[in-house]
């Protein structure tokens, strides 16, 4: 093992991803001396295939909190990879005051949205809207979190190690060391691991265990229709699944909600099953079964959940902080996660 310089960063981010870039936009910010490593290149890893929505909703009062921050830092940043969106939420009548309670700003609608008005905001024929609530969402938009990621880590003018991968974390005298798998070391005063569905793994080099993270697969559709130059964006809260339009691509996105746990970030096993397709039938059938017959493609991908749904905030040793298992929402919650992990990093 050999150093690589005597300099002692500030702050050290693991991972390249929308969470880390984040956290060196605070980091640049606040004018530390930061160094950003990732094991592959910026951009990648789960936030290359994320489909980057962001909606202002939260099932618990922390997500809230973090959507809240994160829609205030997106409000500022201007790109060409980030799109305005109309959107729709449709949900059961029974559960829509609960639904609504969820989103940081307010529904104005009370989930009378007409049927003829859903479809003509769509452009697409949408149907099964008897005994449901359905109503406008405001502040949404839709961008490539990989560009986002790339853009806020250029801005933010701090040092990108890329294809570097973090082997070993042991404490020293002024922070923390870091060894990297070419045996190179160097020396940060505070750690911020962000490294998406790996968090597991780096956090198996600290002595402090994090019980309760499962690795969960992530699957969307892709839907070969074009659609509508104002179409809106449509949320199924019932089943937890989405229509988004892609203009650029020409085409819909559709999400779903897979229940396959346990799987590995760079597995084989990452593959669109014929029981997800299953499943997106099911729920396009009963409510755009037009678009059935063009499910032709689409893409899978993993991200870390933790046991009670709250993104992961904690340092797991002294000024090492550990952030993600966002739920499949890591673009949405960024910079309200990496915020807080910042405030922990500096000690405020």
């Amino acid at each position: 093992m050999f150093r690589t310089s005597d300099v002692v960063y500030d702050v050290a981010i693991v991972g390249a991803g929308i969470i880390g870039a984040n956290v060196a936009a605070y980091a640049s910010k606040a004018g530390l001396n930061c160094l950003v490593l990732d094991q592959s290149v910026l951009g990648t890893g789960a936030s290359r295939p994320s489909l980057g929505l962001f909606f202002p909703y939260g099932r618990s009062s922390e997500v809230r909190d973090y959507a809240y921050q994160s829609q205030h830092f997106y409000s500022r940043v201007s790109s060409e990879y980030k799109w305005r969106l109309d959107a729709i939420g449709i949900c059961d009548a029974n559960s829509f005051h609960d639904v609504r309670a969820r989103f940081c700003i307010p529904i104005a609608d009370e989930g009378c949205l007409e049927q003829s008005m859903v479809r003509e905001s769509v452009g697409l024929e949408i149907v099964g809207l008897d005994e449901k609530a359905c109503f406008r969402i405001a502040d949404c938009h839709r961008a490539l979190p990989y560009k986002i990621a790339e853009q806020l880590l250029f801005a933010s003018g701090v040092q990108i190690w890329e294809g570097a991968r973090v082997d070993g974390l042991r404490e020293h005298a002024v922070g923390t060391e870091i060894t990297l798998a070419d045996g190179r070391s160097i020396v940060a005063g505070a750690v911020i691991l962000a490294t998406g569905p790996w968090l597991p793994e780096s956090l198996d080099l600290m002595t402090e265990k994090v019980h309760g993270l499962r690795i969960k697969k992530v699957v969307a559709f892709h839907v070969d229709i074009e659609p509508s130059e104002r179409a809106s964006l449509v949320y199924f809260f019932d089943e937890d699944a989405f229509l988004m339009p892609d203009h650029q691509q020409k085409k819909w996105l559709f999400s779903i909600t897979s229940d396959v746990w346990g799987v590995k970030p760079d597995s084989s096993t990452l593959v669109i099953s014929s029981e997800d397709r299953i499943a997106a039938y099911a729920i396009l059938d009963r409510y755009a079964p037009s678009m059935m017959s063009q499910m032709n493609s689409g893409r899978v991908f993993c991200d870390a959940y933790s046991a009670d749904r709250i993104p992961l905030v904690r340092s797991v040793a002294d000024r090492v902080i550990a952030c993600g298992a966002a739920n499949g929402s890591g673009y949405r919650l960024a910079p309200g996660i990496a915020a807080h992990a910042m405030s922990l990093a500096i000690g405020r």
